[in-house]
């Protein structure tokens, strides 16, 4: 694996097959004890050009900005109907 790889703690990425055929990356981390897994994007290929390449899905912001967006807030429960 070439570059520099993440710090331990910082989560993991894999890939997971989705209903096209194609492959979706998927992120997992831990937000104040609570484990968080997000669908981060499409893989690159020549089928998805728009995806992201493996260093793009790990870029350091990524857990923050899919937190944000969905809304998530780690410090209180889920509600229930």
């Amino acid at each position: 694996m070439a570059g520099s790889r993440r710090e331990r703690g910082d989560g993991s990425l894999f890939l997971r097959a989705n209903a096209k055929g194609g492959e979706t990356w998927i992120g997992f981390w831990r937000v104040d004890g609570r484990g968080l897994m997000r669908s981060v994007g499409p893989k690159r290929s020549k089928a998805q050009p728009g995806g992201l390449t493996q260093p793009q899905a790990e870029a350091p912001e990524v857990p923050r900005a899919l937190t944000r967006t969905r809304g998530d807030d780690p410090g209180q429960a889920p509600s229930r109907p």
